[in-house]
């Protein structure tokens, strides 16, 4: 009885532990936000204001940038989805020449470092004329192999029954997309929704590639030329930082259910 108790100690203690680290650069960069740099610096002692928050949204184009990265991280995840599930469904369910080399060449696209590819890729929007545009931003990115990786992967568990059985009943294809697949496989498209506006939102290195224009950067760029003079504005810094953080926290929390559920899928059919 005792070893237990010591054992649930240790647990708790852990879990602290890692709640702490967790939670504790998030509540430093809230405090951080809420005072001027001379006393992040620990000129003087804390006081408490939203000046940064105010200064961020008046004097810079902030809501516009955080509107730009929306409208960017958006529109990917919602053509991947589309695309990746189409793309996942035809190479789990139907049979055709080559499937297996189209298969093999997703696998082995998986190993290429985005690096290699800037160049092509910004050489292709460059010839199309689409610098400094929402196209420029988004259509490179669509169609990543991760997705259709993992929408075959997902796909491949639904029972073919089900599909002819559907198909039986006068079910169109599209229809078994509409109405069996796609409610299906919500929980690997939450994944996938998660994973891709994640890397998205936080993606600075095409967006610094593509866009010149100051009204068309996203947050990662705008927050990474914020005007300094002598010194780091840390706390304006920490308050666009913050604000950027909130959609990543609303848009897990709207996934989180289908989140959880792919998991404890996965982990009951291993």
């Amino acid at each position: 009885m005792t070893r237990k108790i010591i054992i649930n100690v240790f647990k708790y203690l852990a879990l602290c532990v890692l709640v702490v680290m967790a939670i504790g650069p998030l509540f430093y960069m809230l405090n951080t936000s809420m005072q001027e740099t001379s006393l992040v610096m620990g000129a003087a002692e804390p006081e408490y204001t939203i000046f940064n928050y105010i200064k961020l949204i008046t004097q810079m184009p902030f809501l516009r940038w955080m509107l730009n990265s929306l409208i960017f991280a958006g529109s990917v995840v919602i053509l991947i989805i589309f695309i990746d599930t189409l793309a996942g469904y035809a190479l789990a369910r139907y049979r055709f020449a080559g499937r297996g080399i189209i298969f093999g060449l997703i696998l082995a696209s998986m190993m290429l470092p985005m690096a290699v590819l800037l160049f092509p890729l910004f050489f292709i929007v460059l010839k199309m004329g689409l610098i400094d545009t929402y196209p420029g931003l988004i259509l490179p990115l669509l169609a990543p192999p991760f997705g259709i990786f993992l929408m075959r992967q997902f796909m491949l568990t639904i029972p073919l029954e089900i599909i002819d059985a559907a198909k039986i009943d006068g079910c169109s294809e599209f229809g078994v997309l509409y109405r069996i697949i796609f409610p299906l496989v919500r929980p690997a498209q939450a994944i996938l929704a998660i994973v891709v506006f994640l890397s998205t939102y936080s993606n600075f290195i095409w967006p610094l590639i593509v866009i010149k224009n100051r009204d068309m950067f996203t947050l990662t760029l705008g927050l990474a030329r914020i005007p300094t003079e002598e010194i780091i504005d840390w706390g304006l810094v920490a308050a666009g930082s913050f604000l950027t953080m909130v959609p990543l926290i609303i848009v897990f929390l709207i996934f989180q259910k289908q989140f959880m559920e792919a998991l404890t899928r996965g982990a009951v059919k291993g």
